[in-house]
């Protein structure tokens, strides 16, 4: 998988096993849904740190573990 796709992948992903949606996530990280939407669909390929950490907080999971993620990720298509 490429690398601007992963981010946006892993979103969906953490969002469908947590059973939240979009909105929720902006509402629990404090990220505006356009950001979000932008992230998801491509339009932002390199959002902030300030903005991942938001969003794992969010998510409820630590960077490390979405680093790790990706890294699992990496190279499938």
């Amino acid at each position: 998988m490429r690398n601007d796709k992963l981010l946006p992948e892993l979103i969906k992903n953490l969002c469908d096993e947590k059973e939240m949606s979009y909105y929720n996530l902006a509402s629990a990280s404090g990220v505006p849904i356009t950001t979000i939407m932008n992230i998801v669909h491509g339009i932002t390929k390199n959002p902030g740190i300030f903005t991942i950490l938001k969003l794992c907080d969010g998510l409820n999971i630590s960077v490390h573990n979405l680093i790790e993620k990706m890294e699992d990720t990496d190279g499938i298509e």
